[in-house]
């Protein structure tokens, strides 16, 4: 793909995200707001990238042939931490990462939907969503985490602790956190505290339609938590992931 760039040098910007959590929100917000491209983005994945992605010397690769090139177009990834370990440095010379979480109750619902959409194996396929938060990661969803988890809520925990305890704690000014809730609850505050990291301020504050651009977009009203969990998945929920919860601010 050839990128669309910028007329001045601006911080490329990648995106990443444990699946169902924002992502596209979050693109394109920044699309709207600041002039990057979410459209095409350009996806971090076995297609079209097609490299190696347990070889930092391929990922490093990947990443530095747009060090000279003011890219518009979002870099869009769903891999855990442990895939960039030894060349975030690198990357963040030229890029911001933005790292978007979602409450995990709401993305094991969204997450059960998609896997089970598919004709192929992406991940378990199971009828219900308590069923699938429990069960292991299989198919073709093990292609973003590096270890095996015991179950599919595990494996979220482990995302989302990796970037946020991580890289996205603060350690690098280039990688931030945000919180999809507040993306969607107070979208100007959380577009405008991105200012900084992106070295401008918003052209525009325009929330783009949640289903802009999304993968398997919802096509009617959310579910209710209620009609997907009894109080003992709840319960199970909160034993597994309560710590990064109340952490994240969930509980």
């Amino acid at each position: 793909m050839k990128p669309d760039v910028f007329d001045e040098d601006r911080p490329r910007v990648m995106v990443v995200s444990h699946e169902r959590s924002g992502t596209h929100f979050i693109m394109n917000a920044l699309a709207a707001c600041y002039g990057y491209v979410s459209a095409p983005a350009l996806v971090f994945d076995r297609r079209p990238v097609n490299i190696n992605f347990y070889y930092p010397e391929h990922v490093r690769g990947f990443f530095a042939q747009f060090n000279e090139v003011p890219m518009r177009n979002i870099v869009k990834a769903h891999h855990a931490v442990e895939f960039f370990e030894e060349t975030l440095a690198e990357i963040t010379k030229a890029f911001v990462i933005v790292y978007i979480y979602r409450d995990p109750r709401d993305v094991m619902i969204s997450l059960h939907r998609f896997m089970n959409h598919w004709p192929w194996r992406e991940g378990p396929k199971v009828e219900t969503c308590p069923d699938f938060m429990r069960a292991a990661p299989c198919g073709q969803m093990l292609r973003y985490q590096d270890a095996q988890h015991a179950t599919v809520l595990h494996r979220w925990m482990a995302h989302v602790d990796g970037w946020t305890l991580g890289p996205a704690s603060g350690q690098d000014p280039r990688i931030v956190a945000i919180k999809y809730e507040d993306l969607d609850r107070d979208y100007e505050t959380t577009i405008r505290n991105l200012s900084q990291v992106l070295g401008r301020e918003p052209t525009d504050i325009e929330k783009p339609d949640p289903n802009k651009n999304v993968v398997l977009p919802q096509t009617g009203k959310r579910p209710d938590r209620r009609s997907i969990y009894s109080d003992a998945d709840l319960d199970w929920i909160e034993s597994v992931a309560g710590t990064t919860m109340t952490r994240l601010g969930y509980l």
